[in-house]
């Protein structure tokens, strides 16, 4: 499992949730949290804030980064 620091969580729906946190980890469940699974960032930057905008996701990176 991860070991690391998450910094935002984003609810989508009841059973779909995204978190973001250190080198430019995303975890994604669609089933209320009983598995989780990463989802590819590319990115080494820590994530401290995930928002969904419709079917988009805008990610905030530390240093300023925006992330979609």
């Amino acid at each position: 499992g991860f070991v690391g620091t998450l910094y935002s969580v984003y609810i989508k729906d009841e059973n779909t949730v995204f978190a973001v946190g250190v080198t430019g980890k995303i975890l994604k469940t669609t089933n209320a949290g009983s598995t989780w699974f990463d989802v590819p960032s590319g990115s080494t930057t820590a994530f401290s804030r995930i928002k969904f905008y419709g079917t988009t996701g805008i990610i905030a990176g530390q240093g300023g980064e925006i992330f979609k």
